[in-house]
């Protein structure tokens, strides 16, 4: 009996038997995301779409600039940009790649690719 009053004494203390305090005050929850942004940017460089997915509120826009070594769109059923040419170079600094921004009046999911270099793909999520 008294083999067996050691035994659980010495499994209850081996399993701690309640809660513990480490002193330290537990972290608080994430601080919700903020409201969606009203406009996004998108760079167009080295074959892809940066960033690939981009969010913007209803009516907000996204500016698509063409920042590689060559022409790049972004086409799709609701996105539509023209050529976007590469910047230029030159002794003096070159000039900027050509940009497109277009507004989103409806909520959805939008995918778009470029015409000329298929694998490129993005998406613009509008939401409300």
């Amino acid at each position: 009996m008294r083999y067996a009053c050691v035994l659980l004494l010495c499994c209850a203390a081996a399993c701690g038997g309640g809660a513990e305090s480490t002193g330290a005050n537990p972290s608080p929850p994430p601080a919700p995301p903020g409201p969606p942004p009203t406009a996004a940017s998108v760079s167009v460089r080295d074959y892809s779409y940066s960033p690939a997915t981009v969010t913007v509120k209803v009516g907000g826009s996204v500016t698509w600039t063409n920042r590689g070594t060559v022409g790049h769109t972004a086409t799709g059923s609701v996105v539509n940009s023209p050529t976007l040419a590469a910047p230029g170079g030159g002794a003096y600094g070159g000039t900027a790649g050509e940009s497109h921004q277009q507004s989103f009046g409806g909520t959805g999911s939008y995918s778009y690719h470029c015409a000329f270099h298929p694998q490129m793909t993005g998406t613009v999520l509008v939401v409300p």
